[in-house]
């Protein structure tokens, strides 16, 4: 139980221990404030100790209704912002929405419309910012045309290429969804065969559906044959990428980034317009980057290639044989690292926003009491009884206050766990899958401004 000494003082001090001056108010009803004419000839030089004698003690079939400050029981049924205005306007007014009054933050030298006690110096990453950006649709869309057949250094690019795609599937996080299209692996690259060839796109696996149990099968399906299509391919990819992203929408997780990876060993020969389609996909508004890996690609092709990618922001990364195709698809695994890092720090600034928030609901909870206690002391009997009121509401403000930071707290720091052990686990299987994969290659640029014993040991750390 988090209190601190004054406050537990400050507790018994609202239970009526304060020297005796007030009866026990932890009962089913309290007293309601007395008439105009009561008011009127009470003593101001009454003493303390005949207090109780000149109160009236509630009985059992007095109507609630009748009392003007509910009892703690019925408090805690009305919750404390539905009584607020019992006891004054100012203490109704929360303008960030923390259930603590405005004046008492301006008390402690807060912002009142803001929360100070949310830490955002992770990279700019937030809880939810991360959870979206974790979410990466990925759509691979593969050349099989027929120039796929060619050597890559004692395996065909075609065969390279597969193996390539199914060690990447199996290091990929469960969080990262994954598709599959493929181009040029019907008909023929004769020009017999082109039509065929350069209408025969096909979707795989739509995102979300390649996954480590099925990528070997998958990838087993087609062959290198036909022509280049690229245009059309993106073409198609677009309805793939948007069923991603109404999906991701539904989900809470709308801005997930929708990523194409482009492996090709040459540039257009269907008559397609590849950088009018890569502007098209950017123009559906769903956060869309392709990215190319022009594999064994010939130096004047280049060029092209690298204008799809531009077009949208995206990476092209050159690929002269199967290693070096391995090593493009190894650098979206090591930017994993990157976000592991991120996700510690904000497990970490988590924690610190809740230390922030246990102080400050301390602070906050001793100047309500304060409030009551000064009331307490008044002469007028019910304005002492509306100081017992403000210690009543301000120990329920406190409680719900602390039952919603736990369970913020709770649920962020639950979800980014969830995703650090998947990355933990797809590095980890990265090094052992992808034999010459580097830890010296993870370490990240990031460095959190947490010290690591902020929260107690709250991270998988990078070896």
């Amino acid at each position: 139980m988090r209190r601190s000494f004054a406050v537990v003082c400050a507790l018994l001090l609202v239970a009526g221990c304060s020297g005796g001056s007030d009866p026990e108010v932890a009962g089913p009803t309290t007293v309601p404030p007395p008439d105009a004419g009561a008011s009127a000839t009470a003593s101001p030089t009454e003493a303390p100790t005949t207090e109780a004698a000149t109160e009236p003690e509630p009985t059992e079939e007095e109507d609630d209704e009748d009392v003007a400050y509910p009892s703690t029981s019925r408090l805690r049924d009305l919750g404390a912002a539905a009584t607020c205005d019992l006891i004054g306007d100012e203490y109704c007014d929360d303008a960030n929405g923390n259930l603590w009054p405005d004046f008492v933050e301006s008390e402690l030298g807060q912002d009142p419309a803001a929360d100070e006690c949310t830490q955002d110096d992770c990279g700019g990453a937030t809880t939810q910012e991360i959870l979206v950006e974790t979410q990466d649709n990925t759509l691979f869309i593969l050349d099989a045309s027929g120039s796929m057949a060619g050597d890559a250094g004692g395996v065909s690019k075609m065969d390279a290429a597969k193996q390539a795609l199914v060690d990447y599937v199996s290091v990929t996080p469960d969080f990262a969804d994954l598709g599959l299209m493929v181009y040029g692996h019907r008909g023929d690259n004769s020009d017999a065969g082109r039509a065929e060839s350069c209408a025969g796109i096909e979707t795989f696996a739509q995102i979300g559906d390649l996954t480590p149990e099925n990528a070997a099968d998958v990838v087993g399906q087609f062959s290198a044959t036909g022509w280049t299509p690229i245009g059309a391919s993106l073409d198609a990819a677009g309805p793939v990428l948007q069923a991603a992203a109404d999906a991701d929408a539904a989900e809470g997780l709308e801005g997930a980034t929708n990523r194409i990876i482009l492996i090709s060993d040459g540039i257009e020969t269907c008559d397609g317009d590849p950088v009018a389609s890569a502007q098209a996909l950017v123009d559906l508004g769903i956060q869309v980057v392709v990215d190319v890996i022009g594999f064994d690609l010939a130096e004047a092709d280049r060029a092209a290639l690298q204008q799809v990618a531009d077009a949208t922001g995206g990476i092209y990364r050159d690929a002269a044989n199967a290693q070096g195709l391995r090593d493009a698809l190894r650098e979206y695994i090591a930017q994993r690292a990157q976000v592991q890092e991120v996700i510690n720090c904000r497990i970490r600034a988590d924690a610190a926003n809740g230390s922030c928030r246990v102080n400050f609901a301390a602070d906050a909870l001793s100047v309500l009491l304060a409030e009551g206690e000064e009331a307490r002391r008044s002469d007028d009997l019910a304005e002492r009884e509306r100081g017992r009121f403000i210690g009543r509401w301000a120990l329920q403000v406190d409680d719900e206050y602390e039952d919603v930071r736990q369970q913020m707290q709770s649920d962020a720091t639950a979800s980014l766990e969830e995703l650090q052990a998947e990355i933990a686990e797809s590095l980890e299987r990265s090094e052992e899958i992808l034999g010459q994969f580097q830890k010296v290659a993870l370490r990240p640029t990031f460095t959190c401004p947490y010290d690591d014993d902020v929260g107690g040991d709250q991270g998988v750390q990078l070896a």
